[in-house]
């Protein structure tokens, strides 16, 4: 048997775990307003949230959206599977999560017209 034979297997499953680890998400919670009119279609804002020590430390405590439209039009909760992975390897130690946002177009915008 060839000495490098026996690494393969755990190899490939390391590849196989990095790659899992870098799919966009698993879970994606949404919290929306009942009639849905984002400032912008596409783009979302934010940026990834840190807890340490189960909630007891936060990264930002806050996260302040920026109000160029009418208030907030729908707010996204975004835990892929390498957040899930550090989380429970780490035993709620750390546990990162990226929650993203879309303002609301103003009242009389173009958004209303089609």
């Amino acid at each position: 048997m060839a000495p490098g034979h026996r690494w393969k297997p755990k190899l490939a499953g390391m590849v196989l775990l990095a790659s899992i680890a870098g799919l966009p998400a698993c879970a994606t919670y949404r919290v929306q307003v009942a009639s849905p009119d984002p400032l912008n279609e596409a783009k979302y804002e934010g940026g990834t949230m840190h807890a340490l020590f189960w909630g007891l430390w936060k990264n930002p405590i806050v996260a302040v959206a920026e109000d160029r439209g009418a208030g907030i039009n729908d707010i996204e909760v975004r835990q892929h599977f390498g957040h899930a992975l550090v989380s429970v390897l780490t035993l709620g130690v750390y546990m990162p999560m990226k929650v993203v946002y879309r303002v609301k177009a103003p009242a009389g915008s173009v958004n209303d017209f089609e």
